[in-house]
């Protein structure tokens, strides 16, 4: 929709966006806010807060961007790299930043998903601040940017993980994934002594973990091959559960005891987002495949309603089948990068 603005109104406007200080104005405001919402949340979330938090925010969003289009306005005789605005991902880092006074933030690479970002955000161990109030302030603002994940870790626990070889924040806080860092603390790195023992200890869950998958696998052909199809169909979700658990397992050290492969997969996002492109969940008809996944561990067994048609059967063999093999190659892969040279 188009909105026609008045002269008078469109002159104010334009006064207001060539304030020399138009950028510092929205990030005070944003602050304030901020600060505001801080004191709210303590005595609760008020009746109106929903309604008036987007367009709030989009406000803030509009002062930012204007001083981002004002600034490249001034330095038209400058290079291309000078001109190029904050993309979303570094809009966020630098509210983060601003807000939180984190001491590193990490971006957990997703290659093929440009617009997904994943940030580990490492606070300061001297903060008194709840992780819940940090949370309710990044959300906040957030709130434009869905495709966004983060997680809050003490600075402690996170140097003592790195010390002690943990695999997945072993690969996760290096140097290459940094991309604020407060300067306060040095980059911890693990040992090459200490590491050796934990790529064994992920080998051997990882090992056991997809064996017993396997065993499903395997189950699930031969009910395929006797035509009980119902029985083939929960001996195929067995298989996948737990493929998807030994990856998450090996790599980060959390059991996850579920048998949904959706949640499961929001877990392995993180740490192994390879592994979901076998279930994508992308379409309606993913969709229903996963769905149909998730209702054959109880329904195949106990419902006299769950049916498998020979197409889908013959799908989910052929998935869960490539899971295994998937599983296999990424934590080869994961096992390659964490040994050192």
């Amino acid at each position: 929709m188009k909105i026609e603005l008045s002269e008078p109104l469109q002159d104010e406007l334009t006064q207001l966006l060539q304030l020399p200080q138009i950028g510092v104005l929205g990030q005070h405001l944003r602050r304030m806010f901020i600060d505001y919402l801080e004191h709210e949340l303590q005595t609760g979330i008020p009746v109106y807060f929903d309604e008036f938090l987007y367009p709030l925010n989009c406000l803030f969003d509009f002062l930012e961007a204007a001083a981002t289009g004002t600034a490249a306005q001034k330095k038209v005789n400058s290079t291309a790299k000078d001109d190029v605005a904050l993309t979303p991902q570094q809009i966020i880092i630098q509210f983060i930043a601003a807000t939180v006074s984190p001491e590193k933030i990490f971006l957990i690479s997703h290659a093929k998903e440009k617009d997904f970002f994943d940030l580990l955000i490492v606070i300061p161990d001297i903060s008194q601040t709840a992780f819940s109030d940090f949370e309710q302030v990044i959300a906040a603002g957030c709130i434009s940017h869905s495709n966004i994940h983060f997680s809050l870790h003490q600075s402690g626990h996170i140097n003592k993980q790195i010390e002690e070889g943990h695999i997945f924040y072993s690969l996760v806080c290096t140097r290459e994934n940094l991309v604020y860092d407060d300067g306060m603390q040095p980059l911890l790195t693990t040992g090459p002594g200490k590491l050796h023992p934990l790529i064994n200890k992920a080998k051997n869950e990882f090992n056991t973990g997809i064996k017993r998958a396997q065993s499903f696998l395997n189950g699930a052909n031969t009910y395929h091959a006797n035509n009980e199809k119902e029985l083939t169909a929960f001996m195929l979700q067995q298989a996948a559960e737990l493929a998807f658990r030994t990856v998450i397992l090996s790599l980060t050290g959390q059991d996850i005891r579920t048998h949904s492969i959706t949640v499961l997969k929001k877990h392995c996002k993180r740490c192994a987002p390879g592994l979901n492109e076998i279930f994508p969940a992308n379409t309606t008809e993913e969709e229903r495949l996963i769905s149909l996944l998730d209702k054959a561990y109880l329904n195949a067994r106990y419902s006299a309603d769950f049916i498998i048609s020979n197409a889908d059967e013959a799908l989910l063999l052929e998935r869960v089948q490539l899971l295994l093999i998937k599983a296999a190659g990424i934590f080869k892969e994961k096992m390659a990068l964490a040994t050192p040279r």
